[in-house]
């Protein structure tokens, strides 16, 4: 395939929380990724997770904001049921059919990955899944007196299972180290479907 100049390409992150209503080093990410995405002329977009930042309890029902020149696109109105999941895929499709991207880049957990998949079948754009940590074990780290047990809980498993299923599905896998590189060979993702972008 002829490569494209960077000027010709848009790309859409899908994330959970983002600047300015969060700051973290996962939001921080996010954005100096799309700052220098922008400064090497690509149009790069985030979008966070359906609700956000309502769900965060920032009554903020904007729609869109702008933080250094990156456009961050919010899934609202949020509507607490039981369908939350298609309520997410259903307006981040109507985003994804206005701003056409080419490439939908998906930050941990599976959920963003999930519905950056469920856009790929729909729209036929190539996915990144960005694997910023491993959410099992993030979970798992929150209840260190009961480790041992939930461990080996149906919920430790679904939530591993989750995860190596969309960085399977996903067209390229980028991680932020070699132990993370490792750890996601060894559930069986190709080697050469994985780079590391690390921290800067």
């Amino acid at each position: 395939k002829r490569r494209r100049h960077a000027a010709d390409i848009r790309v859409l992150h899908l994330v959970t929380d983002a600047l300015p209503d969060t700051s973290a080093g996962y939001t921080i990410r996010t954005h100096e990724i799309a700052r220098a995405q922008r400064a090497a002329g690509v149009d790069a977009h985030v979008v966070t997770a359906l609700g956000f930042p309502v769900t965060k309890g920032v009554p903020d029902g904007r729609e869109s904001v702008t933080v250094d020149g990156v456009p961050y696109h919010r899934l609202l109105p949020w509507v607490s049921t039981d369908a939350q999941r298609d309520q997410h895929v259903r307006l981040a499709a109507a985003l994804t059919q206005r701003l056409r991207p080419d490439v939908l880049h998906a930050a941990s957990n599976y959920r963003n990955a999930q519905v950056a998949l469920a856009l790929r079948a729909r729209f036929q754009i190539p996915v990144v899944y960005e694997v910023r940590g491993f959410w099992e074990d993030t979970w798992l780290s929150r209840h260190p007196d009961d480790e041992q047990a939930l461990s080996s809980s149906e919920l430790y498993a679904k939530i591993r299972a989750a995860e190596t299923a969309c960085m399977s599905q996903a067209d390229l896998v980028v991680t932020l180290g070699e132990a993370m590189r490792d750890e996601i060979a060894s559930r069986g993702i190709a080697a050469d479907k994985i780079q590391i972008v690390p921290n800067a």
